[in-house]
C-alpha cells in the first residue's frame, strides 16, 4: 500500500474534491479492488476533511488510504467605516444597517452587536469664558 499523502491545504470545503485513487497491486501484480471514495463530514469553519479508500485483496483483507484535505481558516476583507453621519438632535442618530460581508469562501458573516456612538457637544459657558465640551455616548445594541 502506498503511504497517505501529506494533507494538501485548500481555501474552502468547497475544494476539497473527490481525488483519484492509486491503483495497488499485490505481491502478483493483482491489482486490489478499491471502494468509492468515502467524504468525512466539512468542518463548520476550518481543519480537515478526508476521503476513505478501502483496498480489498484475494483473500478479503482490507487497506485504507486517505487524503487529507486541509481547509485553511477564512480570509475576511471589511469594508471601510462609512463617514460620520451628522444630526440636528441625538434622536434623529438611527440604527444604521450593517453590511453583509461574507468571507472567501462566499460565507455571510453575522453580526454579533451593534455600538452606536454619539458625540453630543454641549456649550458651557462660565463667567467670562465660552467652550465646547464633548460628550461620547456608547451604547450597544444586541
Amino acid at each position: 500500500m502506498p503511504d497517505d499523502p501529506a494533507a494538501v491545504h485548500v481555501a474552502c470545503a468547497v475544494n476539497a474534491t473527490l481525488p483519484t485513487p492509486p491503483v495497488v497491486t499485490d505481491n502478483c501484480g493483482r491489482t486490489l479492488s478499491v471502494s468509492a471514495g468515502v467524504p468525512s463530514a466539512d468542518p463548520t469553519c476550518a481543519g480537515d476533511k478526508t476521503w476513505t479508500f478501502t483496498y480489498t485483496d484475494c483473500a478479503n483483507q482490507t487497506y485504507t488510504y486517505v487524503v487529507t484535505y486541509t481547509i485553511d481558516p477564512p480570509v475576511v476583507d471589511m469594508p471601510d467605516d462609512p463617514a460620520a453621519v451628522h444630526v440636528a438632535c441625538a434622536v434623529n442618530a438611527t440604527l444604521p444597517t450593517p453590511p453583509v460581508v461574507t468571507d472567501n469562501c462566499g460565507r455571510t458573516l453575522s453580526v454579533s452587536a451593534v455600538c452606536l456612538v454619539l458625540t453630543r457637544h454641549v456649550p458651557v459657558t462660565r463667567p467670562g469664558h465660552s467652550l465646547i465640551r464633548t460628550a461620547l455616548i456608547r451604547h450597544i445594541l444586541t
